[in-house]
Formats: structure tokens, sequence, C-alpha cells
């Protein structure tokens, strides 16, 4: 589990909360599920806005329904990586089993360069499957 305060200093960290988004469909914008989120993203929001010094554009709103992006969005890292995506697909039943499987959001962590390669066989032997290669990444086998 990770805490909210982190996930909003990830969030504030990774993309440009003064620039106008080019369309609403890729506008920033900050959701938080109840009050104690709603506090803390507010003052989040606060604290760039004096670092920025210029109007924050990202729009912070209650969570109210949510929506699963489309496939080509899902693991986006790992679908960078041809070779093993083409090797991956025999572990998974169908795009739905890929977004939510475990072993493709660590892998997709180590090919976005947020998670080392030791930490990558660490998180996934549990899950039954082993990273070949020495960081290259040249493959994924089932363990044993």
């Amino acid at each position: 589990m990770i805490p909210y305060d982190r996930l909003l200093e990830f969030f504030w960290q990774n993309h440009e909360p003064c620039e106008k988004a080019w369309s609403r469909q890729y506008q920033a914008i900050l959701f938080f599920g109840d009050a104690s989120q709603q506090q803390a993203a507010q003052r989040s929001a606060a604290k760039v806005h004096e670092a920025e010094g210029q109007t924050i554009r990202t729009e912070v709103v209650p969570l109210t329904k949510f929506f699963v992006a489309e496939d080509y969005h899902q693991k986006y890292a790992l679908r960078q990586q041809r070779e093993l995506m083409t090797q991956l697909r025999q572990f998974f039943a169908d795009e739905a089993e890929f977004r939510e499987s475990p072993l493709a959001a660590k892998l997709n962590a180590y090919c976005a360069g947020d998670l080392r390669f030791e930490d990558l066989r660490a998180a996934i032997a549990p899950l039954g499957f082993e990273a070949l290669g020495n960081g290259s990444l040249r493959g994924i086998r089932r363990a044993g």
C-alpha cells in the first residue's frame, strides 16, 4: 500500500501543473476519495502554487466514477518491449488478465526505470517467475 501523501508527491513531480492541457481528455486532474484526502490534496496544491508562483491548472475534484484506460495505455513501458511482450502473451488469457497481473505491473515498473533488476527478481519470484539476463531483461519464465 502506498500512502496518499506519497502519491501526491509523485503526482506533482510528474506533470506540469501550470500548463494548460490541449484537450479535456489529457487534462491533469487530482482526485480524492474522502474528506481526509481532499484536505491533503488541497494542501499539496497550495504548496505547489506557492512554489511555482503561477496559476495551477490542475483541478482537484472528488472521485465519482472510475474508467479503466484503453488497453494501449496499460503497462505502457512494458508494451514498448516488443520481444518481451511476444513472450509474455502466453501467460495471459486476455488483455484484462494482463492489465490486472502483478507480474505485468512489476515488469512495467522495471521497464519504466522505477525498479532495479535485483528488486524485480525478488518481486516476481513469489509469483512463480524468474527474470532472465543481467538487467537487459531478455526474458521471463515460470520458475521451477
